[in-house]
């Protein structure tokens, strides 16, 4: 059977599939791309933010765990403050130096105040020492020094043969001891907030009730993580 495009029925037939066609052109094109667009923006959109809750949701997780080791390597760093005088002193050092020496048969012979130099997180206090005596007596007097209760290291250190038998030998070293001033000392990092009563103060709470009030030398030079600090009583 043959269709003619003059009959009228089929004009009306033809101009409804027509406006059809462009309607679902105009549907296509103009409505559904862009909200398909839109819906794919908006579920990566919210992949994302779920990622981001289970990265939170972990992290809060762990922040108990987190602010013990922060209080514990606080607790380092308090041992080790308690080390460092607030300021340097000249006279306190040299009277500690000579009584050291005395008690141990050394004789200084020159100290030399070198100027402070500040570095990141403490300042260093240089002396350069002459002492005479021998090699027994060295080895006491330089662990007479690492007993004090400020931290102080040794280096450039050089020893000399003398003709005395009663002084074998002459020293020379330079002793760096170190302080933090009072307004650079770390206060209680922001993870230690809403601890106890005691940390709100400054203090902080101790890991056991056998803490030790107090750090030894080598233990507080240990303390400084990182830091590349020689041991005196090497």
């Amino acid at each position: 059977m043959s269709i003619s495009f003059r009959d009228h029925k089929v004009q009306k037939i033809a101009g409804g599939i027509l406006i059809f066609a462009i309607i679902g052109v105009l549907w296509f094109t103009q409505i559904y791309t862009p909200n398909k667009l839109i819906i794919k923006e908006k579920r990566e959109t919210l992949e994302q933010l779920n990622l981001k809750l289970s990265n939170i949701k972990l992290s809060a997780a762990k922040l108990p765990q987190l602010r013990k080791e922060v209080e514990r390597l606080f607790i380092r760093y308090k041992l080790l403050e308690e080390l460092m005088p607030t300021s340097r002193d000249v006279p306190d050092f040299v009277n500690k130096l000579n009584i050291s020496a005395r008690e141990n048969n050394m004789k200084i012979r020159r100290v030399d105040v070198i100027p402070t130099e500040q570095s990141e997180y403490f300042h260093t206090n240089p002396y350069k020492v002459m002492v005479t005596g021998n090699y027994h007596e060295l080895g006491a007097f330089l662990e007479a020094i690492a007993n004090l209760k400020f931290v102080a290291t040794v280096k450039n250190f050089m020893i000399k043969k003398n003709t005395n038998p009663s002084e074998s030998i002459s020293a020379e070293f330079v002793i760096t001891t170190y302080h933090i001033p009072s307004t650079e000392r770390l206060q209680p990092p922001t993870l230690l907030e809403g601890q106890d009563q005691s940390a709100q103060s400054g203090g902080i709470t101790k890991p056991t009730d056998t803490a030790k009030p107090r750090a030894t030398e080598n233990e507080a030079i240990k303390a400084l993580s990182g830091a590349n600090v020689p041991d005196l009583t090497q």
